[in-house]
């Protein structure tokens, strides 16, 4: 009903404004309209507070109150930084008396903006363009981390920005990548848990187990306690509280499924155990050459053969070490990405448009797999742990051999494989080279400039790609489908 008055008032004004000449009603209608816009935008991404924000909503909230004439960042006041701290709670408390935006609050905003325009002269007209030029210095530095936004799903974007800063500062060498795997692992998954959200919740161990007095009660299969107890040796535990019981006050729990990323019953079954006292004792003394030994023969050994590329087949491995071998393991992962390049293999597709560009894409539609799950409980986790392995082994692994390919290259060709819809699409900026040889609308005569048996590039060449945007082809470089045909 609001929207609808403001609307109302809005063609009032400039129908005064434009038979009375009133400049100022004029001003004011179309402060009206900004602010009402804004309200619209933040109404789609509250609440916003210091516990509860992505990156966006809390830069435009930034936006609005620097233009409102508070500061929002202790050192440098207008900085808009996305980081919803202190100072911008305490400002946006000074101006509209709350310290976090609810839908609820939305019109106490509006109207303290509109105070804002009519009593102190203060203008919202460009405040979402400042906060749009913000984010996209953002995505900016993320580039230069090695993660391209561009072609990412717009809902995988906003987990990247979100949560790339909860960094595991993961030890990686880029020397040894079984090492840097290993390492990866059994940073990633911690320690021992029996939480109630994991997936895994209904594999555990049925037996009771105190981490701290390191006493095993034999149960039966209702979980009630029989009576045997048994003192087992594991060094390698740490006391760990319950998540299931007591909300982890008690160290005693019949739920325990998961130690360092191993699931119990998947251990159990693996080593042929039949649940005996040793081979529960081993997997709660798992240190972290176990966990090599058990991920080495029970999951990369059956995907070490998917390319020629060690990294890629350990990331593999990584996958089903999350998704087992279901509609989110490795096969059907490994079927989208082939479907993708439209190729028969991993290393043709890895030929086709390079190392770097398969790596963002195969890390991409890892990212799809975690986000069709739709659990909200785990999918920052899991995105959260994408992103730092993203990171960390693109820099060690990828960034070295990324200049065989020009980014330029990969990203359009990537580009090109993701097919985004219009309304998806986000912007990329290219700043291209110019080189001699431009094809145009109405080529030369000499129209045949790439091989149409191997499909590589005879020369150096900008042509026009499906976005209107020029794509640089270097000599003997495969050249997109999209662009091979002789009425450019």
């Amino acid at each position: 009903m609001k929207k609808q008055l403001r609307e109302e008032l809005k063609r009032f004004k400039q129908i005064l404004g434009y038979k009375l000449g009133g400049e100022n009603l004029i001003k004011e209608s179309v402060e009206d309209e900004v602010i009402g816009e804004l309200i619209d935008e933040i109404s789609a991404v509250t609440p916003i507070s210091k516990s509860d924000h992505t990156f966006e909503s809390a830069t435009l909230l930034q936006a609005i109150l620097v233009d409102a004439g508070y500061c929002v960042h202790s050192k440098i006041c207008n900085k808009l930084d996305g980081d919803f701290g202190d100072t911008t709670a305490n400002s946006l408390n000074d101006f509209m008396g709350k310290i976090s935006v609810e839908n609820e609050d939305l019109e106490v905003l509006e109207d303290k903006m509109v105070e804002k325009v009519n009593e102190e002269g203060k203008t919202f007209i460009n405040t979402k363009e400042k906060a749009d030029e913000r984010i996209k210095l953002r995505d900016k530095k993320f580039r230069k981390m090695g993660i391209h936004l561009e072609y990412l799903t717009p809902e995988m974007a906003k987990y990247f920005r979100k949560w790339y800063r909860h960094n595991k500062a993961l030890d990686v060498t880029g020397e040894d990548v079984e090492e840097d795997i290993v390492n990866y692992i059994v940073k990633k998954e911690g320690g021992l848990t029996d939480t109630s959200t994991d997936r895994a919740k209904t594999k555990n161990l049925k037996d009771w187990f105190d981490t701290k007095t390191q006493t095993l009660v034999k149960s039966d299969n209702k979980g009630v306690k029989t009576g045997k107890t048994y003192k087992l040796n594991t060094p390698n535990l740490s006391p760990t509280l319950s998540r299931y019981y007591d909300s982890g006050k008690t160290y005693d729990s019949n739920h325990w499924h998961t130690n360092k990323g191993i699931v119990y019953k998947y251990y159990n079954t693996n080593m042929g155990g039949n649940n005996s006292l040793d081979t529960i004792e081993n997997w709660f003394n798992l240190d972290k050459e176990d966990v090599r030994q058990y991920y080495l023969d029970f999951y990369y050994d059956t995907v070490k053969n998917y390319s020629s590329n060690p990294l890629v087949n350990h990331f593999f491995a990584i996958v089903k070490w999350g998704s087992g071998t279901g509609s989110r393991g490795p096969a059907a992962l490994k079927r989208k990405l082939l479907e993708k390049t439209e190729t028969k293999s991993i290393d043709e597709a890895i030929e086709k448009i390079g190392l770097p560009a398969f790596f963002d894409l195969m890390t991409k539609e890892r990212g799809n797999q975690f986000l069709s799950i739709k659990s909200k409980d785990n999918q920052k986790g899991w995105m959260n742990s994408l992103i730092n392995f993203h990171y960390y082994f693109y820099e060690k692994y990828i960034k070295p051999i990324a200049d065989e390919i020009p980014d330029e290259v990969s990203d359009e060709i990537v580009d090109i494989i993701a097919e985004p819809k219009v309304e998806d699409e986000i912007e990329m900026v290219l700043d291209l080279p110019q080189v001699t040889v431009t094809t145009t609308k109405t080529p030369p005569e000499d129209i045949e400039w790439y091989d149409s048996a191997t499909y590589q590039s005879k020369k150096d060449t900008i042509v026009p790609n499906m976005f209107d945007r020029g794509v640089e082809i270097k000599k003997g470089e495969i050249v997109p489908s999209h662009l091979r045909n002789d009425d450019l």
